[in-house]
């Protein structure tokens, strides 16, 4: 036979080596004292959560587009990521309907 090692067929021993000392079993003393808690890991100060202006519910909708405007709804999406601003295919939608009902003087009607 051969001096090497053999590297496969080992099963979970491939993996899992067998502990090198057995473990003593804990004194009377140390079971009756309460282990000490780990000290806690240095944290940074947390960052003030930005406030946000209280929304509306926000209602689930289905709607029907060209793929054109898809498209442009895509374009958009992808600029306002590039300019690091919140970028939902929702917030832009609201933004555009909003400037359109602006646009021609419709105001919403409160609930």
């Amino acid at each position: 036979m051969s001096d090497k090692q053999r590297k496969t067929g080992l099963g979970t021993n491939a993996f899992f080596h067998p502990p090198t000392q057995p473990e003593a079993p804990p004194t009377e003393e140390e079971t009756l004292l309460e282990p000490e808690a780990p000290a806690p890991a240095a944290r940074r100060p947390a960052k003030k959560a930005r406030q946000l202006p209280p929304q509306s519910e926000r209602v689930k909708t289905t709607i029907n587009l060209p793929s054109e405007t898809l498209a442009l709804l895509d374009a958009l999406k992808i600029n306002a990521r590039r300019n690091r601003r919140k970028a939902t295919y929702s917030d832009i939608l609201d933004e555009a309907i909003r400037d359109l009902a602006r646009k021609r003087g419709i105001k919403a009607s409160e609930p």
